[in-house]
C-alpha cells in the first residue's frame, strides 16, 4: 500500500512540475532535420497531395525564415 501511495505522489508531483518555470516568451528549436531536407519533404508532400499548394507555401516560408 505504501509503495502505491509513493508512486501516486511521485506522478502527481511530476505532473504539477511540468509547467513550472515555463513561459510563452521563449522557444527552443531542436532541429533534427536540416532545412534542405525539410523543404524536400514538404515538396514531396505537396506533390503527392498530402498538403495543398497554399499549405506548402506557408510551411515553406516558415522553414526559410527559420520559425
Amino acid at each position: 500500500m505504501m509503495g502505491g501511495v509513493l508512486k501516486l505522489t511521485s506522478i502527481v508531483a511530476l505532473l504539477l512540475l511540468t509547467g513550472c518555470g515555463s513561459d510563452n516568451r521563449s522557444m527552443v528549436v531542436n532541429r533534427l532535420v536540416s532545412p534542405e531536407q525539410e523543404l524536400a519533404d514538404l515538396a514531396r508532400a505537396r506533390d503527392v497531395g498530402a498538403i495543398t499548394p497554399d499549405e506548402y507555401a506557408l510551411l515553406r516560408q516558415k522553414v526559410v525564415v527559420g520559425k
